[in-house]
This record gives C-alpha cells, structure tokens and sequence, in this order.
C-alpha cells in the first residue's frame, strides 16, 4: 500500500514523515529494527524523530541504510550525522541505548580484509535481530539512486542478500557499503524522500513507475527509488507541487 505526501512547507513535511515512520516503530513487544539515510534532506526528519516521545526508542536498533568507507567521526560519514541529530538527543535522555547503533567499524589504515569483516559483522548484527528493517528512511538522489544503489550500475545488479561493499561508485567517495536491494526489499515499510527542485525528475519517473503497464523490473534498475514500491507500506514525500 503506497501513499504520496505533498506539502510545501518543509517543516510540515518533516514531520509528517517522521509521523508517519513513529507509527511503523511502535511496538509493545521486541526488538524494532530501524534504517535511516544519511544527507541534508533527511535532517529535519531526524531531528522530529527524536523529540517523538511515543517511540520505544529503548527497543530500536539503528542501522545506516549506506555507509562511505571512511572513519566514523569523519566530515563524509553518515554515522557522524546520524549521531549528531538522531542518536545523541536519544542517549543523553537516556532514551535509547548507544550498543543499539549498529555501524560498520572501518580500521583507519584501508584494508579490504578488515572492511569486508565490519561489512560482515554488521551483517551479523542484523540477522540475529531477524535480518530485515522494519521501517526505513531513504532519500531520492537527483538520477533516482536510493542508498548506494546507482541506476545502470553494478550496484542495483548485486545480488547480495545483506550488505555489501563495492569501489566504483558513481559518486565520491568511490568506496561504499550499502543494503542491498534484495535487503531493501524484505523491508516491511519504508519512507522515501524526494525534496528540492533538482528532485523533479527523479519523482517523475518514480511516478511513472507505478503506472498501468510499467516494467517494475526495469523501472528499478533505471530508478533504484521503484524498488520501494514492492514493499507492504511505503509513503513517498515531496515538497514539490504537482507541475
């Protein structure tokens, strides 16, 4: 079941998505196995979601969506700003436990043995707490990528059933880990993100995408954002008017 969110105010449309993801993470019972995004569009929703008082947040189990391969507490990581906006409010209220953050260790001297092991025991992580999100938060890129899954790209062709890393992203930084789609696609519900004008195309042609007669299969190697059409619940927000 799909639904499209259009507000202009972008204050307005940041909580409603982070509204709508609080529904999906509420559990009386568990472990709540959340997803998130990093990026300047998603900041607004991060930080709502972290004043939300009506999350088990002591139950959730934060996992990036895509990772660059770089240290953790560096200017291109997505963990720092998860942190930043999401984690540290949560922890400082004692509100959610920092060991529910599950992030990819990279060692500060590049080795491909030791990333491909923090790829594998984040893998590990997720598996034990059931191998698939229970809500995800994405965002758009302006060619329709999703995580680090790139249109006509190895990427969105990996068959990867967890996380995976790979050297030839088509933006910078060339080394990346990310869910994959067939991770992305046990999702039970996800949130997608489509904001700004050099956003308009990319939502065109994920509207397209659920039209009568599309090739879903195609459409998601074209515009890796499709692939969230497949899932159970999604909500795609936008603050771009209908023209």
């Amino acid at each position: 079941m799909g639904l499209l969110v259009r507000l202009s105010d972008r204050a307005a449309l940041d909580q409603a998505c982070a509204t709508w993801l609080a529904c999906r993470l509420r559990s009386d019972v568990g472990p709540v196995v959340f997803a998130a995004c990093g990026g300047r569009s998603v900041d607004g929703i991060l930080a709502a979601m972290a004043a939300r008082r009506d999350v088990p947040w002591d139950r959730v189990h934060l996992f990036l969506v895509d990772e660059r391969v770089v240290l953790a507490g560096g200017a291109q990581s997505n963990l720092r700003q998860l942190r930043q906006v999401l984690v540290a409010p949560l922890v400082s209220e004692g509100r959610m436990r920092a060991s529910n953050v599950h992030a990819f260790h990279f060692p500060e001297r590049p080795s491909i043995e030791a990333e491909a092991a923090a790829v594998e025991a984040c893998n590990r992580e997720l598996q034990a707490l059931g191998g698939r999100f229970d809500a995800v938060l994405l965002s758009a890129g302006e060619d329709g990528h999703v995580a680090a899954l790139f249109p006509s790209h190895g990427s969105i062709e990996d068959r990867s059933d967890g996380y995976f890393r790979f050297d030839d992203s088509p933006k910078p930084p060339a080394s990346r880990v990310t869910a994959s789609h067939r991770l992305l696609l046990r999702s039970r519900a996800a949130a997608l993100v489509f904001t700004g004008e050099s956003k308009r195309e990319a939502l065109a042609g994920f509207i397209a995408c659920g039209a009568p007669g599309s090739a879903s299969g195609l459409d998601a190697r074209c515009i890796p954002a499709c692939l969230v059409r497949a899932l159970p619940e999604w909500a795609a927000f936008t603050d771009l008017d209908a023209g």
